[in-house]
């Protein structure tokens, strides 16, 4: 059955080898073609982003997220800026068809005469620059930009000769390629394959499950190139990182997809493990970058939210030492092999300022110097290793439309983020003006509503609705919180300042289309293990709006509204029941905090006492410590801490009335 994958046809396969570069590998930027230009900008115009409404430039169609430009640069997010071609004499591309990987595994090895433990004076000439300033060689040698010692170098020596005077050791993968599978076994070698009996797994089957549904929101791994290798069409990359690759990539498969809770997945990660080690990091290329982003965005969904946040360090840092974050002009590199860096790199940035806003972490993802073009939206048949030029952007949706949809997003919205992360708190006329500019204009634009995409697209045009309200949420929720929690004051005045008023309107609104739109999908989509982490996820967060409301403010005109939204919360986690464990504490969770509260007051019998129409017997500051651990799952007490007094500095003029209330402490919940 493994076997049978030999069928997908070479000319698909897109290889990034040497070996399947059958034709030439063009010039980047060679402009002989229509089609095939990739000007490229400094990276001060990839910043200039505060007039992102200029996305509304014509030539881009509504609600398609798609432009016929966008393959160009980054830098067409923003037409009109002043943006400078690239031409760094200091800074250049591989020579010849190198890359940028590189394998340190050997160094030192190759220094010491083994049988005298001295400096071998002749394998010096194998010296890697740990100084970054000898290295006049491409070679294997990683990027160095144009502040290393090495750019300047080869300015001073810009000949063929002395770019490749420096010999390099034989990498530690070229060494072990013969027998780095001893004692594997299985048609992918790992140490595990009989310890986690990984024979009894289709393998095969959660392959295909992959790309039936993961890839399709984050395309990072060439489908076609994959599929070749897996069959042994064209030859698999040296070393064991593509064995990691193929079996994390089979774990989110089989995981992802599957109806009911599901173990046999961890044996397939604790086998992509075996193939990757602490000298695994002394070594660098695509493959592990790739499978180190896999692994990261796997646990994280596994329940170990901060080491999968580990990986992904490791993975942003490799791929800048790959410089998957620059292009280069007159790079004889292959079209195909020059989409897959883009993919991975925005790939990564999804991931990681996704998991930024899910912890509610700074952003660590550089914003400076990065100068590599979106994905292009393509087909894998536009563009295969026999294309000498990139094709023309379809269009229609295709399976790399979603990764460029949410890169603009978080480029669009990453420092609004920061800004409610971050003292003093953004005034509500700054961060509406804000969400006017860049939120809604964003929106205008490239959103599909995911009721009128093909339903292999349905989730993950749902999943970026979600998170696009999700945003606007977290943004406005504050004003929220201030307002119920100053409402419970005897000298409260409910009249809030029209800014404010508006701020709040956007938050309670967004809470419930969230609700709205995660319980359309439950009815009427794919009911999976990746769906329900991402609507339970996103359906959690939007309960808290309503739910801090009704504790607060039973007797509100909007009370019923906000029953509403909790009861069809609370019957979409009932529902999730089967497949998600998670969802049966936050059904817990939920009704702990508004049980008494989801009576309507006209069911209530006028004998009755009216427990359920009071507020909530809490202080503001035991309930402000409740819900951030609930709004910001994953984040760890230091976390916590730090941004409770954000919040406690925002909502400082708050009534203090725990000297008579009960003080019932939630703060468990935080590991929800």
């Amino acid at each position: 059955m493994q076997r049978s994958q030999q069928q997908h046809a070479v000319q698909h396969s897109g290889s990034t080898s040497q070996s399947a570069n059958i034709l030439p590998a063009p010039v980047l930027n060679d402009t002989s073609g229509p089609h095939d230009s990739t000007t490229l900008y400094g990276s001060a115009s990839l910043a200039a982003d505060n007039n992102f409404s200029a996305l509304s430039h014509s030539g881009l169609t509504p609600a398609v997220a798609v432009g016929n430009d966008d393959y160009q640069s980054i830098a067409s997010l923003w037409p009109g800026q002043p943006g400078q071609t690239v031409t760094h004499e200091l800074e250049q591309p591989p020579s010849g068809l190198e890359d940028f990987s590189w394998d340190e595994q050997s160094i030192g090895d190759e220094l010491v005469d083994k049988k005298t433990n001295a400096i071998d004076d002749a394998s010096s000439s194998g010296v890697t620059d740990g100084m970054a300033s000898l290295s006049v060689d491409d070679t294997r040698a990683g990027y160095l930009g144009v502040a290393s010692g090495a750019a300047m170098l080869r300015l001073l020596m810009p000949d063929t000769e002395h770019r490749h005077k420096r010999s390099v050791p034989r990498s530690h993968a070229q060494k072990s390629a013969a027998t780095s599978n001893q004692g594997n076994s299985g048609w992918i070698p790992t140490s595990v394959w009989h310890e986690r009996r990984i024979y009894e797994i289709d393998v095969d089957a959660a392959i295909n499950a992959y790309f039936s549904l993961y890839h399709i929101s984050y395309p990072i791994v060439c489908e076609p190139t994959f599929r070749a290798q897996y069959a042994q069409v064209i030859a698999r990359p040296s070393g064991t990182s593509w064995n990691a690759l193929a079996y994390i990539i089979a774990a989110i498969g089989l995981f992802s997809t599957s109806t009911e809770p599901v173990v046999r997945d961890l044996d397939l990660f604790e086998a992509a493990k075996a193939n990757i080690n602490i000298d695994s990091l002394e070594t660098g290329n695509v493959t592990l970058v790739q499978a180190l982003a896999l692994l990261s965005n796997y646990i994280q969904k596994r329940g170990k939210p901060n080491s999968g946040y580990n990986y992904l360090g490791l993975a942003l840092h490799m791929a800048m030492g790959l410089g998957l974050h620059k292009e280069f002009q007159g790079w004889r590199i292959a079209p195909l092999q020059m989409e897959i860096r883009r993919r991975v790199w925005w790939g990564l940035y999804n991931f990681y300022v996704g998991a930024a806003i899910t912890f509610g972490r700074p952003l660590a993802m550089p914003t400076k110097g990065i100068e590599v073009a979106l994905p292009l939206n393509v087909d894998d048949r536009d563009l295969t290793h026999l294309s000498t030029s990139l094709p023309p952007p379809r269009s229609t949706l295709t399976t790399h439309s979603a990764i460029a949809s949410q890169a603009r997003f978080h480029l669009a919205t990453s420092d609004i983020y920061a800004k409610v992360i971050s003292l003093p708190f953004p005034p509500p006329q700054e961060l509406l003006q804000l969400d006017d500019e860049r939120i809604a204009t964003w929106h205008s634009i490239w959103a599909v509503e995911a009721s009128e995409v093909d339903p292999r697209y349905f989730l993950s045009r749902s999943v970026m609705d979600w998170r696009y309200r999700n945003l606007r949420i977290i943004v406005f929720r504050p004003f929220v919180i201030r307002k119920v929690l100053q409402a419970r004051s005897q000298e409260y005045v409910q009249q809030l300042d029209p800014a404010t008023d508006a701020a709040v309107s956007r938050c309670l609104a967004e809470a419930k289309a969230s609700i709205i739109s995660i319980d359309n999908y439950w009815n009427t989509g794919r009911r999976n293990c990746m769906a329900s982490w991402y609507a339970l996820y996103f359906l959690f967060q939007a309960t808290m709006i309503p739910s801090v409301c009704l504790r607060n403010e039973p007797t509100s005109s909007m009370a019923n509204d906000w029953r509403e939204q909790l009861n069809t919360a609370l019957s979409i986690m009932r529902s999730m029941f089967a497949i998600n464990p998670a969802s049966r504490e936050c059904h817990e969770v939920v009704l702990r905090l508004c049980s008494d509260y989801l009576t309507s007051a006209s069911s209530i019998p006028t004998s009755s006492p009216v427990f359920g129409l009071e507020p909530v017997e809490e202080s503001p500051n035991t309930q402000i410590n409740a819900l951030y651990g609930m709004m910001w799952p994953g984040a760890n007490t230091t976390d916590v801490d730090m941004l409770n007094d954000s919040w406690n500095n925002f909502i400082a003029d708050l009534p203090d009335d725990s000297s008579n209330l009960f003080d019932h402490n939630y703060g468990d919940f935080g590991s929800v």
